[in-house]
């Protein structure tokens, strides 16, 4: 795994190979999210996440995530929601067919198992 591998980098950056940068000045703030003691950031609406439970709360399309035992932690219990069936269960308005996905599965986390509280 490439956090194991790489203990020297402090923090590793995610982005969906259809994402893009249009503003090569900005400069993300990792200073506010240090001092904060902040180990993962990403987009979401938590009236969305939290209020109604949905899967669509959050982004994972492209977050920061601080390289550190919480953060594997964290992938542990995220690729353990495997089942697609299991999420549809749990998160309304998810499609009934739908198969499991990282998106899914780590708002589950979030919203049942408090894992960014």
């Amino acid at each position: 795994m490439l956090m194991m591998n790489h203990p020297e980098v402090d923090w590793f950056w995610w982005m969906d190979m259809e994402a893009w940068i249009t503003n090569m000045a900005f400069k993300i703030p990792f200073d506010k999210y240090v001092s904060n003691n902040k180990n993962l950031f990403l987009y979401g609406d938590t009236k969305f996440l939290y209020d109604e439970k949905s899967w669509a709360g959050i982004n994972i399309g492209d977050f920061s995530i601080r390289n550190c035992q919480w953060s594997l932690d964290l992938r542990d219990a995220w690729a353990s929601k495997k089942s697609g069936q299991f999420l549809t269960q749990n998160l309304p308005g998810r499609p009934e067919d739908f198969p499991a996905d990282v998106q899914s599965a780590l708002a589950y986390l979030v919203v049942y198992e408090n894992k960014l509280q």
